[in-house]
């Protein structure tokens, strides 16, 4: 398990739960000396916090972070709308039976592979989870530094901009045109049900940890 923290207290990182925001705590900037990244086995003999994000949701911003960085990689930056449309318009025309909205790569991960996921089937005092749009809620650090009282003067910035905005937003454009255009036909990111080989999967997670919420490992700020 990759964990950023101190030595009593840590945050889980994985891919599209915050872990920029975490990564950003390392960084000399903020002097947060106290604070490492460190490789340890499942379990911890510290506590260990998890900033959860509905998979299903992680799963729409990784497919877009994947297609944003294929954009970038195999076309120049100043690439006509018109030639990206072309592309676009037959990837994601279900009649063409291209696959695109699959998982297991780059950024679009299943949590239930990851080790950490054991921590979320037993009642544990050492493991905690809560919403990510708490990260960087000042009601959070008030609940670490009961625990470690050097995290009094920490703050999470939990900001979502990224450096390639402007193709992001160029793609939900030419997205929105197309599925348009195709009306059923479209292949929908956006549409669970399209995710064909892990509907049910995304609905049961979806269930389970709704479920979880009613535990005493759920941080509820």
């Amino acid at each position: 398990m990759r964990i950023i923290g101190s030595d009593k207290i840590g945050f889980l990182v994985t891919e599209k739960h915050g872990s920029t925001s975490l990564v950003d705590l390392l960084t000399e900037k903020h002097g947060y000396d106290f604070i490492n990244e460190t490789f340890e086995d499942y379990p911890s003999e510290k506590i260990i916090l998890f900033p959860w994000r509905d998979e299903f949701e992680s799963l729409k911003s990784g497919f877009l972070q994947d297609t944003m960085v294929g954009v970038e990689k195999l076309l120049s930056p100043n690439v006509p709308d018109e030639n990206l449309l072309c592309i676009f318009r037959y990837l994601f025309n279900k009649k063409n039976n291209v696959n695109i909205l699959t998982v297991g790569w780059s950024h679009k991960q299943l949590f239930i592979y990851e080790d950490s996921f054991s921590y979320f089937l037993t009642d544990n005092n050492k493991f905690y989870f809560f919403d990510i749009h708490d990260l960087s809620n000042p009601k959070l650090i008030e609940w670490i530094s009961k625990h470690d009282s050097r995290w009094k003067d920490v703050s999470i910035s939990h900001d979502n901009s990224h450096q390639m905005d402007t193709i992001k937003i160029k793609i939900k454009n030419i997205l929105s045109q197309i599925k348009e255009e195709l009306g059923e036909d479209y292949l929908d990111y956006t549409n669970i049900q399209d995710w064909t080989t892990v509907t049910h999967y995304l609905q049961f997670m979806s269930m389970f940890f709704e479920s979880r919420k009613e535990s005493n490992q759920f941080l509820n700020f």
